[in-house]
């Protein structure tokens, strides 16, 4: 009886090529065999550079470190939910007939709304660049 390994020797002998000698990964395994972990390349992300590029541009140090879902968070909706927190307090002071105290107020309220949720994000991102980092050190 012929092992597997004689086979594939024939089958490329006889003219299938380079078929036979690309096996699937359980045909590989032999007995005693260990199974190896695939092997996964992990870039090096600077943390410094993905805190300045969020810095610059709510997002970017997120779509830089390859977490492209808080990437698209951070650039779409939290601007969209300062601009509506901005439409609504604007339309209730017109409402209420309040005058300049309540506009200064809202505005300071989303000057620091902004604020906060900026720096978040760039904290955000650096964080996010030194998590790829310690897995890129366990795949190495």
């Amino acid at each position: 009886m012929l092992t597997n390994r004689q086979r594939q020797a024939l089958r490329a002998r006889s003219g299938e090529g380079l078929k036979a000698f690309e096996p699937r990964m359980r045909e590989v395994v032999s007995r005693g065999a260990r199974r190896q972990a695939p092997v996964q390349y992990v870039e090096w992300k600077s943390p410094g550079v993905a805190a300045v590029l969020a810095f610059f541009c709510a997002g970017l140090g997120h779509f830089y470190v390859g977490k492209f879902g808080r990437g698209i968070l951070f650039f779409l909706v939290l601007p969209a939910c300062l601009a509506v927190m901005a439409v609504a307090g604007m339309l209730s002071i017109a409402s209420s007939g309040g005058g300049m105290e309540s506009m200064n107020a809202l505005v300071l309220l989303i000057a620091l709304a902004s604020l906060g949720s900026h720096v978040f994000q760039i904290m955000d991102a650096y964080q996010c660049a030194e998590e790829v980092n310690r897995a890129a050190r366990r795949w190495r």
